[in-house]
């Protein structure tokens, strides 16, 4: 009984740390681990607020940018989304998904020629690169 006790109290404390921790990030990817999990349960608000956070401490990481133009394409704001393409391309301009997703936006807004123009640049590098889910 004693060690049974022992468990679920070792256990439930384990727990509560875990919860705990969880919730109170100590660093950009805590935040950013926290904005992915938030932005798939549908937090996109909060999820773009954590993005925030980690680009604020670590703004030379090309992956928050990404990470925050998901979010912001999930909440209609599809200029920032681009912006924010744009920010992950000229931290890491290998980051071949932030070229096709920036691209696809692009193509859906279509509106002026320029667009179409970056638009096709954007999936001309891909197949340059081998990456055909452009």
């Amino acid at each position: 009984m004693m060690k049974a006790t022992y468990f679920l109290c070792t256990l439930f404390l384990g727990l509560s740390f875990q919860v705990i921790s969880a919730q109170t990030p100590r660093s950009a990817e805590d935040y950013n681990n926290r904005g992915l999990e938030r932005r798939s349960r549908g937090d996109i608000e909060g999820a773009i607020q954590d993005f925030d956070k980690a680009i604020a401490l670590n703004p030379n990481d090309a992956g928050f940018y990404y990470n925050r133009a998901r979010a912001r394409e999930a909440s209609r704001d599809l200029n920032a989304a681009i912006d924010d393409y744009d920010k992950a391309i000229k931290k890491d301009s290998g980051f071949l998904p932030a070229y096709i997703n920036r691209g696809e936006i692009r193509r859906r807004l279509g509106n002026g020629d320029c667009r179409l123009y970056r638009s096709y640049k954007d999936r001309r590098r891909c197949f340059k690169h081998k990456h055909f889910a452009c």
